[in-house]
């Protein structure tokens, strides 16, 4: 081998052994990271897909909590059904608030003197410590003033004009805040579940002696518990288990229930406190609640026509409770007045409410019934303060209500 040789060989390096060919050395790339714009675009996707997700779980909870609470509806609903098969007449509807003179608040209306004491055409209300207490107070169809109040009607007074009728839909007026008063949260409890004590329904536990329409229980009296044995259990044949049953979830049985803002609304003042916090105790009763808590409504109402022979010629004439109206018709029905309201369907198309006579009402996810103190939806609902009414809120509130009615 030459030194040229050598040479050579010593400047391009190694030969291929197959090729006999010098092996030609290639410079190894550096390694690439990622930029920091594809990182960031990496982080944003995950936090879409992160954000779809927990979106999609939120729906589905949300929507299994709105299903269990029509499925507890629906219950409530066939439960009264079949308490109005059984008796008779539909669960009687609980006084739960009565404005005094003055719109001031009365003692809780949850129990009354069965000495028939009446005070401005109500039953005595009286607290309950008082050891005469033998019944619930109910609005009883079969007394006239209870009756009026069930037709929407001040406790005076002859058969209303069309107009007047009108008037009492007038979102914000004194008769629209009492005739949107003819519900009761303690009513399915007392009635549907036997949850009073069994001194007023005769039975120690759920269920109950026979109801009657006035919101007695047959055999229990002011003067002595004849339907009860010492033990408590009642001696009488007529008893009955309870017509609905739940302990947890959507629909169970509240023992103390109170709700603030259902107390202002009783009293149409969205600034109302309790002055004695122990006086808090005397408005706390059984209800049935929803999933957030919030107790169902049993309303109750009567037409016009069966009282005073009034001749219906607009749905409006059916006193159904603002609550259960299609906005839209209302706000028409105002507009127009008495000269064309019998072309406003005020029930929206809906055959099966024009002839109900009750409904239970749920506030859906939102808590709100629509007939609250306006303050009190204001606070509660996300709408811009400018342009937005009154009637705007209230049907807002409204729009996830959970309905069922019956007759």
């Amino acid at each position: 081998m030459t030194e040229g040789t050598r040479a050579m060989r010593t400047q391009t390096g190694h030969h291929d052994a197959a090729s006999g060919l010098p092996a030609v050395r290639r410079a190894a790339r550096p390694r690439r990271g990622f930029t920091i714009v594809e990182i960031l675009v990496v982080i944003v996707i995950i936090l879409v897909i992160v954000g779809l997700t927990f979106v999609s779980i939120n729906a589905a909870v949300g929507g299994g909590r709105l299903q269990a609470e029509r499925t507890t509806v629906q219950g409530l609903a066939l439960a009264v059904e079949q308490f109005t098969q059984q008796f008779g007449f539909p669960p009687p509807l609980v006084q739960d608030g009565i404005q005094g003179v003055g719109g001031a608040m009365t003692v809780p209306p949850v129990t009354i003197d069965r000495a028939g004491s009446v005070s401005q055409g109500f039953p005595l209300v009286v607290p309950p410590s008082n050891p005469q207490i033998r019944a619930a107070a109910v609005y009883n169809p079969a007394y006239l003033p209870n009756r009026r109040f069930l037709e929407g009607l001040p406790l005076g007074g002859g058969a209303p004009s069309l107009q007047q009728t009108i008037d009492r839909y007038q979102i914000g007026t004194p008769a629209w805040r009492e005739a949107n008063q003819r519900y009761s949260k303690y009513s399915l409890a007392y009635y549907l579940s036997g949850a009073l004590p069994s001194a007023v329904d005769g039975i120690d536990g759920p269920g109950m002696v026979r109801p009657l329409g006035d919101g007695t229980f047959e055999g229990v009296t002011a003067v002595s518990n004849s339907a009860l044995e010492t033990d408590g259990r009642s001696t009488s044949r007529n008893r009955f288990d309870p017509f609905y049953e739940s302990d947890r979830g959507s629909g169970r049985v509240v023992r103390e229930y109170f709700d603030l803002n259902e107390y202002r609304e009783n009293a149409n003042d969205p600034t109302l406190t309790i002055g004695d916090p122990s006086a808090e105790t005397d408005w706390r009763h059984a209800a049935i609640v929803d999933g957030n808590g919030k107790a169902y409504r049993y309303y109750r109402w009567e037409p016009l026509s069966e009282t005073y022979g009034v001749q219906v010629t607009a749905t409006c004439q059916l006193n159904i409770p603002y609550v259960l109206l299609d906005d839209d018709a209302l706000e028409r029905l105002i507009t127009a007045g008495a000269g064309n309201a019998a072309t406003i369907d005020v029930t929206g198309g809906n055959a099966e409410l024009r002839g109900a006579r009750w409904a239970i009402v749920g506030a859906g996810p939102d808590g709100l019934f629509g007939t609250e103190p306006f303050e009190t939806l204001r606070a509660n609902l996300d709408r811009p303060e400018t342009g937005t009414t009154e009637a705007d809120y209230r049907a807002l509130a409204k729009q996830d209500n959970i309905v069922e009615v019956g007759r």
